[in-house]
């Protein structure tokens, strides 16, 4: 997610529902493995490859121009969501399509980088901890 966040950087995500996702909206969710989602209940923090990434696209909208080669559909499919990193060489929708809703682990809301000024979401208040929050550690995809 560069140059919006850096290896070493962490955020505060709120845990959400599918359904209340908006687009531009950033979001952690467990990324694919040897290119296949897994099912089932999200792990714990420590137990998966969480990735960040921004929401372009959600369900019964058209598909994004540089995502179509990676999917069939011409309209995002219910339970899918479109996600794009901030970075040109970005890891995401372009290169291995929807992202299943359910493997969204939340929505950040406020950056606490190292070495460089806070980040923080537009929704996010100063000294304002949403309930059912908690910190997770941005990697380099």
């Amino acid at each position: 997610m560069l140059p919006t966040y850096r290896a070493g950087d962490r955020v505060l995500i709120r845990r959400v529902s599918a359904r209340s996702l908006r687009r531009g909206q950033v979001v952690v969710f467990e990324g694919p493995r040897e290119g296949r989602w897994r099912a089932g209940p999200l792990p714990g923090l420590d137990a998966a490859a969480w990735m960040i990434k921004r929401v372009t696209a959600l369900p019964g909208d058209p598909v994004p121009d540089d995502v179509a080669p990676a999917v069939a559909d011409a309209m995002v499919p219910e339970g899918r969501l479109v996600v794009i990193g901030d970075g040109v060489f970005s890891a995401d929708s372009r290169k291995w399509g929807y992202v299943p809703a359910d493997r969204v682990l939340g929505v950040v809301v406020r950056g606490l980088t190292s070495g460089r000024a806070r980040v923080e979401h537009e929704s996010a208040q100063p000294g304002w901890t949403p309930e059912g929050a908690g910190w997770v550690p941005v990697d380099d995809s």
